[in-house]
């Protein structure tokens, strides 16, 4: 009764105030659509830039080509031809809203692209400008300072007044906030510039050379110029390369399997990219340059960077007289251990890649040369499962890429060979048989001695090795208010893995359903199995065995736009995971209630959940402050709620504070070693302004 007085409140307040708010698209609605599921949730810091960079900086759709409208994920193949038919025979778009006279652009997906898009037409002004004026008067910039931390005092914060030396590696030398400062300015296809500084929990800003630390823990820098003649892109600086399926060369952006079955098992040929990401792993830190010569284009990369390692102190013949070491990604410096391991292994790459592509943009042929010298000698603590990993200082590896286009369907393929002699391969297909029903195709095959350090190509493993599957995927949209999305992925394993101790294989099926009878509401109801097999071992048991583990998922959730200031969603879900016989579950419930007030936003949630055990973790997707981004998971039993407010103070300031909370019910401590909190309790604030000069 409480609640039903409550929203009526609620309701009353929101339509007396309709006629004041216009609402903001809800860029969070779009990217969960493409967020694959919940066990492979990466840093998305990146993609959400993108995004948001695309939202101020809109593609024009008189000046776009296919790699562009492909990178949003939004339009099929047949959308995509449609749309460049349309241009071939009708010439330039005069509206946006012409649109809706392209066949097979339905009402939803033209909603779902017009954040994203727009028809304009360059000014002589914008043209005729020197790069020092266009990036001093460019309007898409900002300078971002962010400010976290967590008000209950963590272990590795109580235990740092100790200055005996067993406790200087349990306690942080810094303070337990987290500050993030970015700078950004750039134009799209023309210039970027900026820089990201940050300091994790427990990290100092610190000047001391000899430790590597110049302030902040981590700081990243880039500057890009792009369309300068024969110069399509230069960046010094900080940047990723994407290049062909990124069996080689991939970035942040790639995807895993999601509710999105079709566009998101490809990935786009971009190119270089700056990287403006806070994640400390997987970019490259030194020059790259493509040149334009048509139809052939030329990539050069260089990058030399000190990365994070842990140094062992023998020496032997073994090695070839380097010390034995291995690659840390944690990116943490909180303690004198890890302060140690920091920039401790130094690491050279260089490379190149060259492409045909056709006048009709509709066959692309390519190749990569890729070589990476460190100065110690990689070599991983030994175990069984691992002895096919890279073993040296050096490695090499050459691959080929192809692309091609015909009616409705894109062929992808990439293979590769690593100096091991171990060879990798992707080859797939999307396309579309009609306006209603896409369908994609993929096989991979990866040698358990294939070796490639900064490859990012779909796969179920974290990364390219010892793994061959074949996935299939289907989306069936009857009408313009139903969408039926499915997928099958059959994979086996040709060498031992992590947590199993023999070959093994898998399968993993997904369906979905997705149902808007309007535009202000939509429901969706989804179904996600997978079948592994790992290690058990009995007590009367000497050694490990293999037995199938049967993880089951399903989520039902409601969207709904009371008007344009309330907007309603609530979820549940829940899983079950069987092994030999006995069968644990999970469950979370949530109820976010969102507010669009002028330029006041507030998002709140309030959540339950109860898990048996580890594997039943539940993930829940998050609203976070911009750029920021929060994919929790709930594990064991209790409350979780959030609560955030967004305020823009006029056209060049805006504001955002977050708090959330987490209390449990059936534990009297949270997390464990330097994370560890005394108590059932974890609250969590932040802070974040954005000044746009």
């Amino acid at each position: 009764m409480l609640f039903i007085l409550l929203f009526s409140l609620i309701y009353t307040l929101t339509n007396c105030a309709k006629s004041q708010n216009i609402k903001e698209v809800d860029l969070d609605k779009i990217l969960q659509e493409i967020l694959p599921n919940d066990e492979d949730i990466p840093d998305y810091e990146a993609l959400l830039e993108l995004f948001h960079e695309l939202h101020n900086n809109p593609l024009n759709l008189n000046k776009v080509d296919k790699s562009d409208i492909q990178s949003l994920r939004i339009l099929s193949q047949s959308q995509i031809q449609s749309f460049f038919r349309h241009i071939t025979k009708n010439g330039n778009l005069l509206s946006i809203y012409e649109l809706q006279a392209i066949p097979g652009f339905d009402h939803h997906t033209i909603q779902k692209l017009l954040p994203f898009v727009e028809v304009a037409q360059p000014t002589l002004g914008d043209i005729s400008r020197s790069l020092i004026k266009r990036i001093l008067h460019e309007k898409n910039n900002y300078l971002m300072f962010r400010y976290s931390r967590t008000l209950e005092t963590l272990s590795g914060s109580s235990n740092s007044s100790n200055d005996s030396l067993e406790q200087s590696n349990t306690s942080f030398l810094g303070t337990p906030e987290k500050i993030y400062v970015k700078f950004n300015v750039s134009r799209r296809k023309d210039f970027s510039l900026g820089f990201t500084m940050e300091k994790d929990i427990g990290e100092q800003i610190s000047f001391n050379r000899s430790n590597h630390q110049y302030g902040f823990d981590f700081n990243s820098f880039h500057f890009a110029l792009y369309n300068k003649n024969k110069l399509k892109s230069l960046i010094i600086g900080d940047y990723q390369l994407q290049i062909g399926q990124s069996l080689l060369l991939g970035s942040t952006f790639g995807f895993g399997k999601g509710s999105e079955t079709i566009t998101t098992i490809k990935r786009n040929h971009t190119g270089i990219r700056p990287y403006t990401s806070s994640t400390e792993t997987g970019f490259f830190r030194g020059a790259a340059f493509s040149l334009v010569y048509s139809p052939i284009t030329m990539t050069l990369f260089y990058s030399n960077q000190l990365v994070d390692g842990v140094i062992n102190s023998s020496e032997s013949s073994e090695f070839n007289g380097y010390p034995a070491s291995s690659i840390l990604k944690t990116g943490l410096h909180r303690t004198l251990k890890e302060l140690k391991s920091k920039n401790s292994i130094q690491e050279h790459v260089c490379g190149s890649n060259v492409y045909f592509e056709s006048n009709t943009k509709s066959f692309r042929l390519g190749a990569t040369m890729i070589f990476t010298k460190y100065n110690a000698f990689l070599h991983k603590a030994y175990n069984l499962y691992n002895q096919y990993e890279f073993r040296g200082t050096e490695n090499f590896n050459t691959g080929m890429h192809l692309t091609y286009n015909w009616q409705n369907f894109q062929f992808f393929m990439e293979g590769a060979i690593s100096k091991s002699g171990g060879k990798g391969l992707i080859v797939g297909t999307v396309g579309s048989l009609s306006n209603e029903f896409q369908i994609s195709l993929l096989y991979r095959n990866y040698d358990r001695h294939f070796h490639s350090f900064f490859g990012n190509a779909f796969g179920e493993n974290s990364r390219n090795i010892n793994e061959n599957g074949t996935y299939l995927g289907i989306k069936f949209t009857p009408s313009r208010k139903i969408t039926v999305s499915a997928y099958f992925d059959l994979f086996k394993f040709p060498w031992l893995k992590f947590n199993a101790d023999a070959p093994s294989r898998g399968n993993e099926q997904l369906i979905r359903a997705t149902y808007e009878p309007g535009r202000n509401m939509s429901f969706s109801f989804q179904f996600r199995q997978e079948d592994k097999y790992r290690n058990i071992r009995k007590d009367n048991e000497l050694l490990n065995r293999l037995e199938k583990g049967i993880k089951r998922n399903f989520h039902a959730a409601i969207d709904f736009d009371v008007n344009q200031i309330l907007n309603l969603k609530s979820r549940i879900q829940s899983s079950s995971f069987t092994i030999i016989g006995q069968t644990t579950s999970g469950y979370a419930i949530s109820q976010d209630v969102n507010f669009t007030i002028g330029k006041l936003r507030i998002n709140t949630r309030y959540a339950l959940f109860d898990t048996d055990d580890f594997n039943n973790r539940q993930y829940m997707y998050e609203r976070d402050v911009l750029y920021a981004f929060s994919f929790p998971f709930y594990h064991g039993s209790g409350i979780r709620k959030y609560l955030m407010f967004q305020y823009k103070f006029n056209k060049h300031l805006s504001g955002w504070i977050r708090f959330s909370q987490t209390t449990f019910t059936n534990q009297e401590t949270i997390g464990s070693g330097l994370n560890k909190i005394n108590g059932p309790k974890k609250r969590d604030i932040k802070v974040q302004v954005r000044y746009k000069f």
